[in-house]
């Protein structure tokens, strides 16, 4: 079983906006309601992730990788400061699966 994703976001400055959909993938549950639709939406200077759907429990974690040409000062996940690495033009920053807003602070 996967515990995480990862998302890579390659442009940040031009924005936009993606769904993540899971299920079982073998049975037809998912016709009962049974999959998580994950929200992503991003813009130069944040992210916001939404639950969008709760009913099947997929991975656990994102781990985040966003394309900067430049490292940030900091990173805030719910108005805290979150740790952070940067690596050869990647910004990389694990969340749990659930509702975040996220700032990138140059």
């Amino acid at each position: 079983k996967i515990d995480r994703y990862d998302v890579m976001i390659f442009s940040k400055e031009k924005g936009g906006r993606f769904v993540i959909y899971e299920d079982d993938g073998l049975s037809y549950n998912f016709e009962d309601g049974i999959y998580t639709e994950t929200e992503i939406i991003f813009d130069p200077r944040s992210i916001s992730i939404n639950m969008l759907h709760e009913q099947y429990e997929g991975v656990k974690s994102l781990n985040l990788r966003i394309f900067s040409d430049k490292k940030p000062q900091r990173i805030m996940i719910d108005g805290e400061v979150s740790d952070f690495k940067y690596e050869n033009v990647w910004i990389s920053v694990e969340i749990t699966k659930s509702s975040h807003k996220i700032d990138i602070i140059s």
